[in-house]
């Protein structure tokens, strides 16, 4: 029979309460344009355990199953996203909620031509990278000689834009990169955030 706080009393009278319930996932980590799957996991409680998002949201492109507390999908944004997270379970006659701040951090990245493409005939392409959240401007840079840069541009778009057109010659390797501003861009030498760790990319027309 049920017992006290979600408990089952035994047989001889004797009553197990179950655990406290507890979420113990704390961070996620998915890479911007790339398929992912991951699972919020409780402790203690009586199951089954339901999930919602209290407060905040998940990057674009990513969603809860609130069943299951699987967090899936292909994250288009990149940066950091603190997420209040509810747990509620299954105790009798009063079910228990918890919640927890999970952050789920997407690295900024570029996006394309990928890194050591070939491109076919043509004489421009177009360098895109994910948006980076709290961006207010983006610089690039793309050169044929070393990967370092003194001449950081604004892109095609605009500040904010996260493509630009460029203008490419057969025969020749670029090398590029992007860097984010969370604040005044001013100095590009000083950025927030660059992309892929600070990893330049190369390709060839």
């Amino acid at each position: 029979m049920a017992g006290v706080d979600g408990g089952n009393a035994t047989a001889n009278g004797s009553i197990r309460i179950a655990a406290p319930l507890a979420i113990s996932s704390s961070s996620f980590a998915p890479a911007a344009g790339s398929a992912f799957s991951g699972t919020l996991v409780a402790t203690g409680g009586t199951t089954p355990v339901t999930w919602a998002i209290a407060s905040g949201s998940l990057p674009t492109g990513l969603s809860l199953n609130g069943t299951t507390g699987g967090i899936s999908g292909t994250a288009t944004v990149t940066g950091s996203f603190p997420v209040v997270i509810r747990a509620t379970d299954s105790a009798q006659p009063v079910r228990r909620t918890v919640t927890r701040t999970v952050t789920i951090t997407v690295a900024f990245a570029k996006s394309s031509p990928a890194n050591n493409a070939k491109l076919a005939r043509t004489t421009s392409t177009t360098l895109a990278w994910y948006a980076f959240s709290g961006a207010v401007g983006y610089r690039y840079c793309l050169t044929t000689s070393t990967k370092a840069c003194t001449n950081w541009l604004t892109p095609s778009g605009g500040t904010l834009a996260t493509s630009t057109a460029v203008t490419v010659a057969a025969g020749t390797t670029y090398y590029w990169q992007v860097v984010a501003f969370a604040g005044p861009v001013a100095n590009a030498s000083t950025p927030t955030m660059a992309a892929n760790g600070g990893t330049w990319w190369a390709f060839r027309r």
